[in-house]
């Protein structure tokens, strides 16, 4: 039997049925690739942010004497001057407004260090800022220790006035008529007064708005009251009693001027790299039977600005003297598109910062000349030349082994905040008072619930209360507790809250004893971001 054999050919439409389930495998690979890169990237971005947290963390860990009192959110110093935002939450998800708020320190502490000396000071003492720039804007007040409150009414003119009866460590305030006053003495002083008061908004509302160190310049032989400057329009509608700290301030005088017997003077050397001389006499002045000690609160320029210090490697001189900065991708002056579509044009432009990279010799604290080094963007690496110029001398001096602060700009605006909660918190007894970023309440109805200010939501705090256990009076010392994510509304205001083991019949002190290092970053329209947590007080000197 003849066996048949066929000789038909492939038809055009079994070809194209196979060129279809070909190219619909090869689309399928690759639309996988964009998500393994995005995948890669994502984790790659983790890494940075994880590294640059943990130096954060360790940085104040390794220098806890100085930790501030607390970070604060404050408006946009674009549109007026900056107030703090008591109801900003800090806790996810991340918008514009979260990310910059919060660049407020307040009191970061320091004695006064040992500076030059002979029979007169010759030159100060010299403290560095943990944060820096600083934005000028925005005045940098340098306090002592809180003065003790006294209430007066400004209108009784019978008996002795205040200023002759107060104390070195007391002021006095009339709150009906926004008056304050001091201790008579024949020196020119400057105070500084936080407080709190009541106006209406736009809407006609009564709201409570707070201000941090509102200066107030005392005269020599001042015999009188003085008007109160607070920041305000017409809607004022009074004081917010018990709401003010006022301390004695350190005077700023001009950097080619020198220092007077006055201990509380200070000169303002670099707010790019936040250097402060002081005067070296602070070292041997006591206030109030300690040694006197500098807070200084002050806002950070901006928290996109990444701040690392890095040692120039020691190499054989065939190789180049490399820095590997932890972030890639840096922002390239006039090349860079930011998010408004504008070209970059440096890391601070208004504040005279327009390179991509300002770097700063930590031994002279003197700028380096930038331009013959070579900077690899994409990759994140700086190459220097053998010898560096400072540029304010044309100094030129080896560049190994030279330890260098590096100021930049990454894409994706990168910033790096650091959040400290609130050290002491004061209890609010008038329940229709709205909470400020350091009060708290405890309402009739929840008498284990302890509320505080959405600005300190996601934070740990220790309380040390009296309670009674079986019949039993108890001292609670230390209990800690995470304040809510979540905002509950206290009398028409959102408030975190947490709730105590038992119920207190006294409460001896509420203390914010958290800090958090967070790492933020732009991925397409949304904000990511790392944080890392940590207990951390601050611990005085030895």
């Amino acid at each position: 039997m003849k066996q048949l054999r066929s000789n038909r050919g492939t038809s055009i439409v079994e070809v194209l049925v196979v060129m279809v389930v070909l190219l619909v495998g090869i689309m399928t690979v690759i639309r996988l690739f964009p998500y393994g890169f995005k995948s890669v990237r994502h984790a790659e971005n983790m890494t940075f942010a994880s590294r640059l947290a943990q130096y954060e963390i360790e940085r104040w860990k390794n220098n806890p004497a100085n930790l501030p009192e607390g970070t604060l959110p404050i408006s946009n110093p674009d549109t007026g001057d900056p107030i703090v935002l008591d109801n900003l939450s800090p806790v996810p998800p991340l918008d514009d407004e979260k990310v910059s708020s919060f660049r407020r320190i307040i009191g970061e502490t320091t004695r006064i260090p040992f500076g030059g000396w002979s029979n007169q000071p010759v030159n100060g003492s010299f403290y560095t800022l943990a944060f820096a720039p600083i934005d000028e804007r925005a005045p940098l007040a340098i306090r002592g220790s809180d003065l003790s409150r006294r209430i007066f009414d400004s209108d009784n003119t019978n008996g002795p006035q205040p200023w002759n009866i107060l104390r070195s460590y007391q002021y006095a305030i009339d709150y009906d008529s926004r008056k304050i006053c001091f201790r008579s003495v024949g020196q020119a002083r400057v105070y500084y007064l936080t407080c709190s008061w009541w106006e209406f908004d736009p809407g006609g509302d009564p709201v409570l708005r707070t201000a941090t160190n509102i200066k107030i310049d005392v005269a020599a032989n001042t015999n009188n009251w003085i008007n109160i400057p607070i920041p305000t329009g017409s809607g004022f509608l009074g004081m917010d009693a018990y709401s003010d700290t006022v301390s004695r301030g350190f005077m700023e005088i001009p950097s080619a001027s020198s220092f007077s017997s006055d201990p509380y003077e200070y000169k303002l050397i670099s707010s790019v790299l936040g250097i402060i001389e002081f005067n070296p006499l602070g070292f041997f002045q006591t206030e109030f039977g300690q040694q006197l000690e500098a807070r200084i609160d002050y806002d950070i320029l901006d928290p996109q600005i990444i701040r690392e210090d890095k040692r120039v490697p020691t190499v054989p001189a065939s190789e180049p003297y490399r820095v590997a900065l932890t972030l890639n991708n840096i922002k390239e002056k006039d090349v860079t598109i930011d998010p408004d579509g504008n070209l970059y044009g440096g890391i601070y432009p208004t504040a005279g910062i327009d390179v991509d990279v300002l770097a700063v010799d930590l031994a002279t604290a003197l700028p380096i000349n930038i331009a013959p080094a070579w900077i690899n963007h994409k990759d994140g690496i700086i190459e220097f030349p053998a010898q560096v110029t400072l540029s304010t001398t044309g100094i030129s001096v080896p560049v190994a082994g030279r330890n260098i602060r590096f100021f930049y700009k990454a894409e994706g605006d990168w910033s790096m905040q650091f959040h400290k909660a609130y050290s002491q918190f004061d209890r609010e007894t008038d329940l229709s008072s709205h909470l400020t970023y350091k009060t708290y309440k405890i309402t009739a109805g929840s008498p284990k619930t302890i509320y505080l200010a959405a600005c300190n939501a996601n934070n740990t705090i220790s309380v040390d209360y009296e309670c009674v256990i079986n019949g039993q009076k108890r001292k609670i010392v230390g209990e800690c507790h995470k304040t809510s994510d979540s905002l509950t509304n206290v009398n028409g205001q959102d408030c975190t809250y947490f709730d105590l083991k038992y119920e207190p019949t006294r409460i001896f002190s509420v203390k914010g004893v958290s800090a958090k290092a967070r790492v933020a970053w732009r991925d397409g329209e949304r904000w990511r971001y790392v944080d890392l947590d940590t207990i951390l007080v601050r611990k005085p000197t030895e």
